[in-house]
């Protein structure tokens, strides 16, 4: 068996739809390229392939990465031939390269994500200097306590912790503009909307957050897209 990662993008049109049905747009596509793909064995066979940093919902993103067995070997240039024909519109192949099969996945688990974000801001007057007295208070507080609820749990935890240096921002307008890396480590992470919420809930910044665009420009692995970790 062959094992091949895949570098991807989630454009506008795909936003809207979840992890499992963008990986679903993702099978689908290399069924109909008709790449020699493995499969499990067992009752309900499934197609051996590996997203390696889920996306939250709404996110656009240049960083997807996925891993792929085939049962055969294949030049990077054909599997790139043969699969973009396939792609739907917010979907683009970046790049193909062969992986080592010996290799586990979790030797190159991605450690940090960079977003970029623009959201309206809500607010007359003195724009900036409201969006300044925000950003600083959340960088000056020592920790910032973020409680997730979901249908399954209740977590509670510090973002300080997935937050490795402060977020960088400038006002445009009447719009906000933020850049953000975020830590991934084996016990978690915290997503970027999530710290959007915090914003403007518990240091009242002046935003529209339901209007925000979230863009996730890499996924890194020891300061090194995944693709470079083969």
């Amino acid at each position: 068996m062959i094992k091949y990662r895949m570098g991807l993008t989630k454009g506008e049109e795909l936003r809207f739809i979840s992890h499992l049905d963008y990986a679903e747009v993702i099978r689908r596509a290399i069924l109909r390229a008709k790449l020699p793909v493995n499969y499990s064995e067992g009752f309900n066979p499934h197609m051996k392939m590996t997203f390696l940093a889920a996306l939250a919902l709404g996110v656009t993103s240049d960083a997807e990465y996925m891993d792929v067995e085939l049962t055969e070997e294949l030049p990077a240039q054909e599997i790139a031939a043969r699969l973009k024909p396939q792609l739907p519109n917010g979907v683009k192949l970046l790049k193909v390269k062969k992986v080592d099969i010996n290799r586990p996945t979790r030797k190159a688990q991605p450690d940090m994500a960079v977003y970029q974000i623009d959201v309206p801001l809500n607010c007359d007057g003195a724009v900036s200097n409201k969006a300044d007295e925000a950003l600083k208070k959340f960088a000056d507080s020592a920790e910032v306590i973020y409680q997730r609820i979901t249908p399954k749990k209740h977590q509670v935890f510090d973002v300080k912790q997935y937050l490795p240096q402060p977020i960088y921002y400038e006002v445009s307008g009447q719009s906000l503009k933020m850049s953000m890396n975020i830590r991934i480590t084996p016990a978690g992470s915290v997503k970027a909307g999530e710290i959007l919420q915090l914003l403007q809930e518990d240091f009242q910044l002046p935003i529209d957050k339901e209007n925000a665009l979230i863009h996730r420009q890499a996924v890194l692995f020891k300061n090194r897209p995944l693709t470079d970790w083969v």
